[in-house]
């Protein structure tokens, strides 16, 4: 009545409105007194949601009316929204307070739950013409018939030689110095959840992976709480044929034992042993991460979706049995020692998309013997082809501006290369011990030919500016020398 909703006794005798204020309850009333007792919570459920039952009273108005000045710590349910009636239903209760009671018979429902469950009901079962309205100040939880307690779950053990450290209110792992061949990362340690697979400082190879190293290591789990894992993920793990991530992580996900993110946009990594010589990656994935495929000597294939933009520092590190691979047109960058030591790689072509290639990307590459430059690249950086000793010929396209150091280092069968007049500098040891390689033409562009640039080479005679300035031992003893101006 007038904005202010009342609780009416059944056996009022209510004739005018000057006596409803003295023989009914008004909810505000109600809710103070609620509030004064200092309860953490205060529950008003109403399901007398009707029209005034009064013949005097001419407000038109039906049902309760919103709740105003709500304390806080207070839920208000209504059966049915404020300015409407509620059903009486066919039983003992009305249709709300039947469904509640249903309800209430579950144990363990937080409060919030306990209420949407019963207002899906109740609008169901009304064919959508009534619907209950909670109106809430409480922010915090509580639960109505819980069950009973039940035992807190063992905590996981922790595997031996699992070292970490408290990073803010988490754990992170950061070295394993056990041999166990399957390790399960616990979730949670000392009460922290575990959030991030780390490094630590290696006294030869410096900061690399928790995992690394970690040779009898053939299976292992992340558990949900793990949000970063420091890249290289589980370097040098020789025997790892599986890696699975829980399926609830926000962060990582596993494909038939291989570490996605969770989007599955970037490969993180392919265990070292897992079984099968060619593998295809999917077509979600757009970046190849950094040592994605370190060490998978059981892999003489991989195909590369034209997904793909990026394949990261050292990525195919060491596979020394992969024959065959096709860098798509999709890629623009290859990192750095993404082939290094891919022994048995015998041809690279690399697209016309690609315009940098990372230091030391074909190292060691022995069986490479011919590789296409495309245009797009303008610089061979450091040990790009170093001791691919099986290349006998390279053309540089007329985009590169300069060669790096050890670029072409120990190319021992190299006979002829062709430096493009885009060139100004060629690196220290750039063609050192290119034992065949005996003439070559320095376009007056190049501005510097550093030290020891093509010592131990197969040089008799050299043509070259006499601008150019030339390094410590640039050329072999005894070579002859031409001017071009």
């Amino acid at each position: 009545m007038n904005g202010e909703n009342y609780l009416i006794p059944a056996d009022a005798n209510i004739g005018s409105e000057s006596l409803l204020r003295h023989r009914a309850l008004p909810l505000s009333f109600t809710l103070d007194e609620l509030t004064s007792a200092g309860n953490a919570l205060n529950v008003v459920v109403l399901d007398a949601c009707r029209d005034f039952p009064a013949a005097w009273s001419r407000s038109g108005k039906k049902g309760l009316s919103v709740v105003s000045g709500q304390p806080k710590n207070s839920i208000v349910v209504y059966a049915t929204s404020a300015g409407s009636t509620a059903s009486d239903g066919e039983g003992r209760n009305g249709l709300f307070t039947t469904h509640l009671l249903n309800n209430l018979k579950t144990p363990g429902l937080e409060v919030a739950e306990l209420f949407q469950r019963t207002g899906a009901d109740v609008a169901r079962a009304s064919g959508n013409r009534q619907f209950p309205a909670v109106y809430s100040q409480f922010f915090g939880s509580a639960y109505l018939g819980r069950a009973a307690a039940q035992p807190a779950p063992a905590p996981q053990a922790i595997p031996a030689g699992l070292e970490w450290k408290v990073e803010g209110s988490g754990v992170t792992i950061t070295e394993y110095t056990g041999n166990a061949s399957v390790v399960d990362i616990p979730d949670r340690i000392n009460g922290l959840p575990v959030t991030k697979i780390g490094s630590y400082n290696h006294p030869v190879g410096g900061f690399i992976g928790a995992f690394a190293i970690s040779d009898a290591l053939t299976s292992i789990s992340i558990p949900s709480s793990v949000a970063d894992i420091d890249e290289p993920a589980f370097p040098y793990c020789h025997s790892l044929t599986s890696i699975t991530v829980d399926g609830r992580n926000s962060y990582y996900a596993s494909n038939n034992g291989v570490l996605f993110d969770k989007q599955m946009k970037t490969l993180i990594r392919y265990p070292s042993k897992k079984s099968g010589s060619s593998y295809t990656i999917p077509s979600s994935v757009t970046a190849i991460g950094r040592g994605a495929f370190q060490y998978c000597d059981n892999l003489t294939s991989v195909t590369i979706p034209s997904s793909v933009t990026s394949i990261g520092d050292e990525a195919f590190d060491f596979c020394r049995n992969l024959i065959n691979v096709t860098i798509p047109s999709s890629v623009t960058a290859i990192g750095r020692g993404t082939f290094y030591d891919c022994r048995n790689l015998t041809s690279v072509t690399i697209p016309n998309s690609v315009t940098a290639i990372g230091d030391k990307a074909f190292w060691s590459c022995d069986n490479l013997t011919s590789v296409t430059i495309p245009s797009s690249v303008t610089a061979i950086g450091r040990g790009t082809f170093y001791d691919c000793y099986s290349l006998t010929s390279v053309t540089i396209p007329s985009s590169v501006t300069s060669i790096g150091d050890e670029a072409f280092f120990c190319c021992y069968n190299l006979t002829s290369v062709t430096i493009p007049s885009s060139v100004t500098s060629i690196g220290h040891e750039a063609f050192r011990g290119c034992r065949n390689l005996t003439s070559v033409t320095i376009p007056s562009s190049v501005t510097a030919i550093e030290n020891f640039a093509f010592v131990f080479s197969g040089l008799k005679s050299v043509t070259l500016s006499r601008r150019t300035r030339v390094g410590v031992e640039a050329f072999p003893q005894g070579v002859q020398i031409r001017y071009s101006d």
